[in-house]
C-alpha cells in the first residue's frame, strides 16, 4: 500500500472582533471535487514539509501570500485514492492564519469564492462528518494562536 500526503487549509482572518473563514467554490468538474464549496486542499510534493504544502496550496489556489500563523488541527482524514486502489491519502488539516486584504486570484480549480463567519462557513461548506465539531476545532485553534 503507497500512501500519499495531502493537506487541506482553513484560511482565517481577522474581522471586527471574530475572523472570517475563505471558502471557495469548487469548478464543475468531478477532477476538482465537483460543484461544492470547499476550503483550500492539495498534495504534498516530494521533499515538501507539510506547512511547506500549506504555505504553496494556498498561494496557488488563492494568490493569499502572507500569514501570520499556521496551526495543526486535530483533523486527520483518510481514505483510498479514487484513481489507484493501491494507494492511501492522509490529510491533515490545519488552520492558516493572515490579514491579507488583497486580490484573491483563483486557479482553475475554483469559480467564486466568500469570506464568512465561523457559522456560516461550517454550515456552506462540503463537510461529511460532525459540522459542530469542525466549528469548534477552528475556534480553539484561533483562540490558542
Amino acid at each position: 500500500m503507497k500512501i500519499k500526503h495531502k493537506v487541506m487549509v482553513f484560511i482565517a482572518r481577522p474581522k471586527a472582533e471574530n475572523y472570517e473563514y475563505f471558502a471557495r467554490r469548487n469548478a464543475p468538474s468531478p477532477k476538482h471535487g465537483g460543484d461544492r464549496w470547499y476550503m483550500v486542499t492539495g498534495n504534498v510534493e516530494p521533499d515538501e514539509t507539510l506547512e511547506e504544502a500549506v504555505v504553496r496550496e494556498t498561494q496557488e489556489e488563492t494568490g493569499i501570500d502572507t500569514f501570520t500563523k499556521i496551526n495543526k488541527l486535530p483533523i486527520v482524514n483518510t481514505y483510498p485514492a479514487t484513481d489507484d486502489t493501491e494507494t492511501e491519502i492522509i490529510e491533515q488539516a490545519f488552520v492558516l492564519l493572515t490579514e491579507y486584504a488583497g486580490n484573491i486570484e483563483l486557479n482553475e480549480e475554483s469559480t467564486e469564492y466568500l469570506w464568512l463567519s465561523l457559522e456560516d462557513f461550517v454550515q456552506k461548506i462540503w463537510w461529511p462528518k460532525d459540522r459542530s465539531l469542525l466549528g469548534e476545532t477552528l475556534h480553539q485553534a484561533l483562540l490558542n494562536k
